[in-house]
């Protein structure tokens, strides 16, 4: 088999990778030949994919699945960059793409309800929340592929998604939390889950803080620290992610260089202590990010307007908020009945 590309070496002692593309043949039975130069095999792959890809008589007959996929994945890194979209989509396709291994050397027009459902089996070692995940990813890259026309329609019509129950939102009263926390030792880690109780934090953006951006009785959000290796970034999951939220004046920082949360170096040593303390003293299971639900949950109790609530958790709309804790509203809205009394005033 000949190799992909070849080597050249500049007068500098840069090195450049030379791929020979072969696209087809022209009306006439000409051969369509096509250079590529990169820096890196990486990068040429990247070029000779996206060459592939805008070239018609390619595209309607054989692309396969990995070279459409790379363009894919090509795209959703431009949105990061230009702040579109977090970097945790991305790493989260990144990370979906090892379930789609068995079609990598696939055509995509060979890609159908079929071959799909028989994907389907080797999925069943997931949980049905993982499952339905893995095929809305797969999904999602599909009618990609339907926006780009090199499909002309997404399997998926014809089957149905793996089905799940949700889970319950596991709220908190202020009571229920400060007993908890009464027997939290740890004077770091008491002092995370109160900034996330009484901030509606996300624990990446927790993760995030620093004691420079600590102002006053707010905080300014700068960064985040995301994924299982809390690692660092300056994108948010939503452009108004980045904001400023203010604390209670009781509560207080200290001031140190780095972050304000540095106890353990991965996100899953947070999430083994906290399952600690709630072994400890036999407390109901509840999460991080339970935490923050309780904050929003709080904030209707004291009367906070739904619209202040969805700019103090960073929700990119108004309707997010609504679809997730709009239930909990249900009572303040039956109150405005009483609002204008019981008697017809005219």
């Amino acid at each position: 088999m000949a190799k992909e590309y070849k080597t050249k070496t500049l007068k500098n002692g840069e090195k450049r990778y030379i791929f020979d593309v072969n696209l087809g043949y022209d009306l006439d039975g000409q051969r369509i030949r096509k250079t590529i130069t990169s820096k890196s095999i990486k990068e040429g792959r990247t070029k000779v994919s996206e060459l592939r890809l805008n070239h018609k008589q390619l595209i309607n007959r054989n692309i396969l699945f990995e070279e459409a996929y790379n363009i894919y994945i090509n795209e959703v890194i431009e949105k990061v960059e230009q702040n579109q979209i977090s970097i945790a989509t991305l790493n989260n396709k990144k990370a979906y793409r090892k379930n789609f291994n068995d079609f990598e050397k696939y055509e995509l027009k060979k890609i159908d309800d079929y071959a799909i459902e028989n994907w389907r089996k080797q999925q069943y070692k997931f949980k049905e929340q993982s499952r339905n995940k893995i095929e809305t990813e797969l999904s999602s890259f599909l009618n990609w592929c339907i926006k780009k026309k090199l499909l002309s329609e997404n399997p998926f019509r014809y089957l149905t998604k793996t089905t799940f129950k949700k889970k319950n939102i596991e709220i908190l009263t202020e009571e229920e939390f400060k007993n908890f926390i009464s027997n939290v030792n740890d004077e770091e880690f008491k002092l995370l889950l109160v900034t996330l109780f009484y901030t509606g934090l996300r624990f990446s953006e927790a993760m995030g803080l620093k004691s420079e951006d600590v102002i006053n009785n707010e905080l300014c959000l700068e960064r985040t620290r995301i994924t299982q290796n809390l690692i660092l970034s300056t994108k948010f999951k939503t452009p108004k992610s980045k904001r400023i939220v203010p604390i209670p004046s009781w509560l207080t920082f200290p001031k140190k260089e780095g972050f304000i949360f540095d106890k353990f170096p991965y996100s899953s040593q947070y999430n083994s202590e906290l399952e600690k303390y709630i072994e400890n003293t036999d407390f109901r299971h509840f999460t991080f990010h339970d935490l923050r639900h309780s904050y929003v949950s709080m904030c209707i109790n004291k009367g906070l307007d739904i619209f202040l609530i969805s700019e103090l958790v960073g929700h990119d709309n108004i309707k997010m908020t609504i679809n997730t804790y709009g239930h909990l509203y249900e009572e303040k809205r039956k109150s405005v009945i009483d609002v204008f009394g019981d008697k017809k005033p005219f």
